[in-house]
């Protein structure tokens, strides 16, 4: 089965991830917020979190736009 990663760039090369400073993968993610959760960002829980919406705000951004697009092909 296809996952965003596979089908994103080819549908909606505009968005990606590059830029963001700490987390820019789904591995990144996973990590990230095991470590939140387990509690062992001291001093820095505040910028991971962010960090981590970002990038959740960027993937579900991505969905849309893949969306719209296999939309716009079956019409």
């Amino acid at each position: 089965m296809p996952n965003l990663q596979a089908v994103g760039p080819a549908i909606a090369p505009d968005v990606t991830y590059h830029e963001l400073e700490y987390v820019q993968d789904g591995g990144a993610a996973s990590y990230t917020f095991e470590k939140i959760a387990k509690g062992c960002c001291t001093g820095e829980e505040t910028i991971l979190r962010r960090a981590l919406e970002e990038y959740c705000r960027r993937d579900t951004f991505a969905m849309v736009e893949v969306h719209r697009k296999l939309l716009k092909l079956v019409s």
